[in-house]
């Protein structure tokens, strides 16, 4: 039992253009069996309407570096 910090990674591309990446923290309070659930929310992702299906959104772990956008 205890807290974790996990590194969460969102990123939008569309075609071989990055429209937004952004590396997260999420703290996660782990129980004693050790199965936790946890909700992570990206509010910063604002993207214009496309005009067809050509966003690809990535969520996943990744340890850096902290310092991309």
């Amino acid at each position: 039992a205890g807290t974790i910090t996990m590194p969460i990674r969102v990123a939008v591309v569309e075609g071989d253009k990055v429209l937004y990446s952004k590396l997260h923290e999420q703290t996660v309070q782990v129980s004693q069996t050790g199965a936790t659930q946890f909700i992570f929310t990206d509010p910063g992702v604002n993207l214009p309407r496309p005009s067809g299906p050509n966003y690809l959104v990535f969520v996943g772990y990744d340890e850096g570096p902290y310092n991309t956008q």
